[in-house]
């Protein structure tokens, strides 16, 4: 599990995970750039992965992305503004 910023630092990892065709999922929490598809970037590397934009989707993509046996990232949108308030609360 991963946040956008840490997926930022470490998704070249995800070559060892392709190369040798190891069962991880990484999941990564993208609460701060939406356009940004870090599950494209296992697509580059002969990867899979799956971009999920709405709660219902969540159970099925990491279901999938589990049950494949290979290396496949869950990029899951969320909220920035409920993960990170940026108010005071004042």
């Amino acid at each position: 599990m991963l946040g956008n910023g840490a997926a930022g630092f470490s998704l070249m990892d995800a070559v060892t995970l392709v190369r040798h065709n190891l069962p991880v999922v990484m999941i990564v929490g993208n609460s701060g750039q939406p356009q940004c598809r870090h599950d494209e970037a296992l697509h580059t590397l002969d990867g899979a992965g799956a971009l999920v934009t709405h709660p219902d989707q969540t159970g099925l993509a990491l279901r999938r992305a589990f049950d494949s046996g290979a290396p496949r990232l869950v990029d899951i949108a969320t909220a920035s503004e409920i993960v990170h308030p940026r108010g005071t609360g004042v």
